[in-house]
């Protein structure tokens, strides 16, 4: 699926390969909870590694990738995804 996040980010995931997948859950669960660790693999589950770095990039401001503004990325995507929106 192709989509356009609100900051402008180009993605194109793969819906079906996170759809049922355990360590797609578990990553999930684990950064609900709090635990941010998660969050890199998370990413690269969702976009893999080629889309993750790209993504980076786009978060990165005076030398520094945002954090917060990769999860909120990212779940922008995962959002977008699951309920059929681009």
């Amino acid at each position: 699926m192709k989509g356009i996040t609100e900051s402008g980010f180009e993605y194109d995931v793969d819906v079906e390969k996170f759809q049922d997948d355990w360590e797609f859950i578990d990553q999930l669960s684990g950064i609900s909870d709090g635990n941010l660790l998660m969050a890199p693999k998370f990413a690269e589950t969702v976009l893999g590694a080629e889309q993750k770095a790209a993504l980076a990039e786009h978060c990165r401001h005076d030398g520094k990738v945002s954090l917060r503004q990769m999860v909120s990325e990212v779940f922008e995507i995962v959002g977008a995804s699951t309920n059929g929106k681009n």
